[in-house]
Parts: structure tokens; sequence; C-alpha cells
């Protein structure tokens, strides 16, 4: 389990690691990890990119390591936005999503609250009907991950919805918690 925390949370998996250790009681065994990337508010830009250029990177890493391995990608805020990036392309730059030799071993993909977030797309999960203040552009290669996508924004959310309330932005880990870890 490799996890992309939000803006601002402290290194490691931020609020996500309510989800992993979730993930971790349902198939013993299962390990996780913090994805190494600044996570920051100033320079977002080149904060979201150094995470889906790291993202890219460690999941190139471990299944060249251990190439029957299966990967479970948590992203929230920023981090769900560096995890939809790394899978489908990125949005500030152009980085590459990640090369299809690599993406068998990702079973599911979760992101909650990304600012990318794109309206009525088959793996789209909460209640908002908008899309986010960073809307991805292009969908076509993230969609191909639709059966092993979760994308979770709930009405009115600050970013991921472009509403007002920073509140369901900030809630949605621990309202969406177990739904996650279940996908």
């Amino acid at each position: 389990i490799i996890s992309a925390r939000g803006s601002t949370q402290a290194a490691g998996e931020g609020s996500l690691s309510s989800v992993s250790s979730l993930i971790k009681q349902a198939l013993p065994g299962s390990v996780s990890v913090g994805l190494s990337y600044p996570a920051t508010l100033d320079n977002y830009e080149s904060s979201e990119n150094t995470g889906v250029v790291n993202l890219k990177q460690a999941i190139t890493s471990y299944t060249t390591s251990c190439p029957n391995s299966k990967i479970v990608l948590l992203g929230y805020s920023q981090g769900g936005q560096v995890v939809g990036d790394a899978l489908g392309g990125a949005s500030f730059s152009s980085e590459a999503p990640l090369a299809s030799t690599y993406t068998k071993n990702i079973v599911a993909a979760v992101s909650f609250a990304s600012p990318a977030h794109v309206a009525g797309k088959s793996y789209n999960a909460g209640t908002s009907k908008g899309s986010g203040i960073y809307k991805r552009a292009n969908t076509a290669t993230l969609d191909t991950y639709a059966s092993r996508l979760d994308d979770i924004c709930d009405s009115n959310d600050l970013f991921c919805d472009s509403g007002s309330s920073l509140t369901a932005h900030t809630q949605v880990v621990s309202k969406y918690a177990s739904a996650g870890a279940n996908f």
C-alpha cells in the first residue's frame, strides 16, 4: 500500500493511515508506506509533480523487485491528484503516465477529494456532481483504470467539487475510510 498524503500533512501516510490500517487488517501480511514528497501548498504544482515522479519511481522499483506484487494506491487531496496523475498523466507538466509494464500490479487506487476530480466518471464515488478546481483535461488513460479506481468526492467540497466547504474536504477520509478500504 502506497499512501500519498494531503497538502500540509506531516510526512508519512497522514490521514490515510486509517484506511491502510483497515486494509492491513483485512489482508494480513500487507505493508504500507507513505510516499515521500513535499505535499506543500506553496509551490503546489511543483510539489504535486514531485509526488507524481516519486510515486511512479516507487511503483517501478517495487514491481521490478517483486514482479508478482499487488499494489494499492491511496491518495488524499493533493495526494489524490498525485495518484491520478501517476496513472493518467500529469496535470501540471508533461510527465507521462506510468508505463503499462507496471500497471498490471496495481489492484486498486482510491483517491479521496482530488482537486483533479472530473464529474460524471464511472469510477466516481461520494455525493459530488461537480469537478475539481484542477479538473483533469484528458481522462482517456485514467479511464482504463475504471474497474480499479475509486475517486471519492463529496458535494460542496472546496477542492474536488469546486464548492465552498472546507469541512467536506477535511472529513472525506474519515467518512469513507471503510468504503475505500473495502474497494
